[in-house]
């Protein structure tokens, strides 16, 4: 008891912890036919890993390696190590932070990987990454934007004062890092102090890309009052209106899983409206080597890409088919994104930026192309609502609107 309070766990992970340790010892003793096996195995401590995984979209095929007969000490090493990382890497903040800033030279705070061959160093090359995806958006003047994992808010800024860029009445965004949901608040609010023409309505969201409400609230609470009690963007009852342009420049590989974000999306989406990326693919020919093979499931794990995520260009179309979209508009720019940024990084004072670089060269012989992508969702579609449980809410006396709200927001 005293350890429990020092140490301050709860009752509930201590059962969670308990049960997880059986499991594993359990199913050892299956695996090994054996009545009482030892636990000072790499068996038991991958188990274990495994049991701990926040969702099976975790269980990587490298994490496997343990349970291959005759398997070499150093293969099976690596599965246990693998099959930990993926484990605890829950457990641990997020690997970005500001640390991206120092890729810049000219006082600009770019993140993504750019799009070079135009000149203008790292930072130009960044900022034409994001004039091509904007581009491919269809962001027209006085439309409603959503810009999802926007970094530090350069390419926010675009929309508030770069010249061909188009002014949008609504401007939102989505970042998952509070210190980058800050600092791009309050460079917006700098520019904003800037003389100018029309400022467009700004709201900034600090979450995950994807909405992920309380599984149980509908059930208890009958449901989410509109505007107070959920403010994702990407909430189907969002107190945000439906977006003209919902843009992702260079992250959207890392969502968990992409596919309910294309759905999410697809939802929060205005009739005729454009989901534009800048997202990664992979080349999955029928017959891979072993070592492009390992080599793209091991940098996947290190990069934090969910495994349901490495998907072929064509797989990556027809998620986008199948949720609805159409005109759907895929190009490779994988020559005039790795190679340039890879070069930029070799150059960089930093070991670890050196070092990273042969990381990006080996990811694009794996099989990693780089895609600017654009899909429209037509002009026709319904738009599709979760059904409420009325029958709670004249129970609990709640409504789901409130007074000034208009239905036809969303």
């Amino acid at each position: 008891m005293p350890a429990r309070y020092i140490l301050g766990v709860h009752d509930r992970v201590l059962l969670t912890t308990s049960l997880r340790l059986v499991l594993a010892y359990g199913l050892l003793a299956v695996l090994t036919s054996d009545a009482r096996p030892t636990i000072l195995c790499l068996r038991y401590l991958t188990l274990l890993a495994l049991f701990s995984s926040p969702a099976p979209s975790l269980l990587h095929p490298l994490a496997l390696l343990p349970f291959v007969p005759h398997a070499p000490k150093p293969v099976r090493l690596l599965g246990a190590a693998c099959a930990c990382l993926l484990s605890w890497r829950q457990y641990l903040p997020e690997p970005y932070g500001l640390f991206h800033v120092e890729l810049n030279e000219g006082g600009a705070e770019w993140g993504n990987m750019g799009l070079w061959g135009g000149g203008g160093g790292f930072e130009g090359a960044a900022e034409r990454m994001a004039l091509r995806v904007i581009e491919a958006g269809r962001c027209r003047k006085g439309g409603k934007v959503l810009d999802v994992g926007h970094g530090t808010g350069d390419s926010l800024l675009l929309h508030l004062s770069h010249p061909s860029v188009p002014r949008p009445s609504l401007l939102a965004g989505i970042t998952s890092v509070p210190i980058q949901h800050t600092r791009s608040s309050s460079r917006c609010l700098r520019t904003f102090e800037k003389p100018s023409g029309a400022r467009p309505t700004l709201r900034l969201f600090c979450g995950d890309a994807i909405s992920r409400p309380p599984p149980l609230a509908p059930v208890l609470w009958g449901c989410y009052r509109k505007g107070k009690c959920h403010e994702h963007p990407l909430y189907w009852d969002s107190s945000f209106p439906l977006f003209d342009s919902v843009l992702s420049i260079d992250s959207a590989y890392h969502y968990a899983p992409r596919l309910l974000f294309f759905q999410q999306t697809f939802r929060r989406l205005s009739p005729g409206g454009t989901l534009a990326l800048g997202d990664v693919v992979f080349d999955l020919p029928p017959k891979a080597s072993l070592p492009q093979a390992l080599t793209r499931a091991g940098i996947a794990a290190l990069m934090g890409i969910p495994a349901p995520n490495i998907v072929s260009r064509g797989q990556y179309v027809r998620q986008l088919q199948r949720t609805g979209f159409d005109d759907v508009h895929v190009e490779d720019v994988t020559l005039h994104v790795f190679p340039g940024f890879a070069a930029h990084l070799g150059r960089h004072k930093g070991r670890d930026w050196r070092a990273f670089s042969g990381v990006i060269r080996l990811w694009m012989w794996a099989g990693a192309r780089f895609v600017i992508v654009s899909a429209r969702k037509p002009g026709g579609a319904a738009t599709p609502t979760e059904p409420r449980p009325r029958r709670v809410e004249e129970e609990l006396g709640m409504v789901a609107v409130e007074d000034g709200d208009e239905e036809d927001d969303d």
